[in-house]
């Protein structure tokens, strides 16, 4: 869960309202993004991920 890998412990996850886990998600992705940007699948990707 991106919440645990940015410190937070379960007990803070579940004590969260809902608006402050999409707050909390939205801004651990958006780091994630800045690191690695997204590149397309190709054929070879695919069959890995099937077999």
């Amino acid at each position: 869960m991106a919440l645990l890998r940015i410190g937070f412990s379960l007990d803070d996850v579940r004590r969260m309202t809902m608006a402050d886990f999409i707050a909390y998600t939205d801004l651990a992705f958006s780091d994630k993004e800045k690191e690695e940007p997204v590149r397309q699948a190709t054929q070879a990707d695919i069959d890995r991920f099937l077999s």
